[in-house]
């Protein structure tokens, strides 16, 4: 799943179904100030049309360009960067702020070769690191469940990132605007986000930023069963 626009674009378009992916695109990826990208991926889906793990990604070269396979039709392309913070933007979630999404897209017959075609980096994000730990022994704790949602979309699940964490120090790309952050696990109460200074519920990053959150769960405190007697128990003399 694509973010909105891109949505729109895969829905709304005509398909027409190719069986090869007999185009090619050739191009150069471009950071927001314009400067050539090298190592960037490129991949491309056609209107609906390409097949399921068919958008195989290509690298840039060190002057930024690259060449790739696509299916015939309106091509939509995407790039990103991930060790230089440009994310690959799935959901809304990761939507930066003020990006409307991917606007680079061709329109390619069958065999053909598009040449000269550009296509820019979204803005940069920032990386979230959580280290979630048993607050009384200070164990991993693992698998946990979080949940991040962004402050301007309350209340649109689109813009929520939800999962499972596997292991007990995970990392994430998360956009520069404020996001609630909520870590639940089996056996431990229920955390949340609150900034020790300020008391705001929401984390504010900056693009590039790299920010690490130690997380400690309670466990939750089992009440020991206390033996009742049995009233209706006859007392021998």
């Amino acid at each position: 799943m694509r973010i909105v626009l891109a949505l729109l674009f895969l829905l709304h378009s005509p398909a027409a179904l190719q069986k090869a992916a007999d185009a090619k695109v050739i191009g150069t990826v471009l950071d927001p100030n314009g400067h050539p990208v090298e190592g960037s991926k490129v991949y491309a889906i056609t209107d609906g049309s390409t097949p399921p793990g068919a958008n195989q990604a290509v690298t840039t070269d060190d002057k930024g360009n690259f060449v790739l396979d696509a299916y015939p039709g309106r091509v939509l392309l995407f790039a990103y960067k991930e060790s230089d913070y440009y994310h690959d933007i799935v959901f809304g979630f990761d939507t930066p702020s003020g990006y409307s999404g991917p606007k680079d897209f061709v329109d390619i017959r069958p065999g053909q070769t598009v040449n000269g075609v550009v296509v820019h980096l979204p803005p940069q994000s920032a990386l979230l690191r959580l280290n979630v730990l048993d607050a009384d022994t200070n164990a991993p704790i693992q698998p946990v469940k979080y949940e991040m949602c962004r402050q301007d979309h309350l209340g649109d699940v689109v813009y929520c990132n939800l999962g499972v964490a596997g292991v007990s120090d995970y990392q994430q790309m998360v956009p520069t605007v404020p996001i609630s952050i909520k870590i639940t696990a089996p056996d431990y109460m229920e955390w949340r986000y609150r900034d020790a200074k300020t008391g705001s519920p929401y984390l504010s990053l900056k693009a590039t930023e790299n920010r690490t959150l130690v997380v400690n769960l309670r466990p939750i405190k089992k009440k020991k069963k206390v033996p009742t007697k049995n009233k209706g128990e006859a007392r021998c003399e």
